[in-house]
């Protein structure tokens, strides 16, 4: 993991056998977590003797029996460690306040493809909301005291050129060019692309329309990358999503209320 990564996941955290989590917290309102997992150590874990045993102990029995129905290596390596970034990230938000473990939690998916979180134990504390994202190399997953919660991770690469016309009007590329002279092109639409695929997680989860009407009002250049984008819904007041680059990756992410049962 680059410098970038290390600086902004500061914490690290170990599942059995040896798998590396990368964890960045913040308790400011609302209280949450972020997790990064390398999808490459992931898959020599895998590889090793008793590993995928080992690591599908982290697993509900209903997420064990997905996990056994995927046909791709790829698809599966990704599947198990978007669960495992995510109940990471859970039981790091909830700390000595969690009342479950990991194979309590199972996390299905509704029929838009977002991430639903139970839990098995009838003692359990109240549940966050979760997200989860995976691009090339990591996947990285959210748990937050919110009503909804979206998080994007998006590698930097020309590809985003080809497709800019479905995401970004010209006025948007004007404003990211201004604010961010120092970033190549292809940095600047990546973050837009996160985003916005981040807010649409977050609080668009039930439109199909990938963006329609999403906007960028405007970018914070400080410390952190703060971009405010209207959508649908949104009213006057423009939603804030958190951003930051991580070497040749942006990492995006939105909450959206509070929850009801943030401790």
């Amino acid at each position: 993991m680059g410098a970038a990564i290390l600086s902004f996941f500061r914490e690290e955290r170990v599942l059995p056998p040896s798998l590396s989590l990368r964890i960045s917290k913040s308790s400011a309102e609302p209280a949450l977590c972020l997790s990064l997992l390398d999808l490459t150590e992931l898959e020599e874990l895998l590889a090793a003797p008793e590993g995928e045993s080992l690591l599908c102990t982290h697993l509900s029995p209903a997420e064990r029996s997905r996990y056994d129905g995927f046909t791709y290596p790829g698809r599966r390596r990704e599947w198990l460690g978007g669960r495992l970034a995510c109940k990471a990230a859970i039981l790091n938000l909830a700390g000595s306040t969690a009342t479950h473990t990991m194979p309590e939690l199972a996390i299905g998916s509704a029929a838009n493809g977002a991430p639903i979180l139970r839990c098995s134990s009838p003692a359990a504390s109240p549940l966050p909301a979760i997200s989860i994202s995976h691009s090339n190399r990591y996947v990285a997953a959210m748990a937050a005291w919110a009503e909804s919660c979206g998080i994007d991770i998006q590698k930097t690469t020309d590809q985003i050129l080809r497709v800019v016309d479905r995401f970004a009007a010209a006025s948007e590329v004007l404003l990211l060019r201004k604010t961010l002279p120092h970033l190549e092109e292809t940095q600047r639409l990546t973050l837009l692309w996160a985003a916005k695929e981040a807010l649409k997680k977050g609080v668009l989860h039930d439109q199909p329309a990938v963006f329609q009407g999403v906007t960028l009002h405007a970018l914070d250049n400080g410390p952190d990358l703060v971009l405010r984008l209207h959508h649908p819904g949104g009213g006057d007041r423009p939603t804030r999503v958190n951003a930051v680059a991580l070497d040749d990756y942006f990492l995006a992410y939105t909450v959206e209320a509070c929850h009801a049962g943030t401790p």
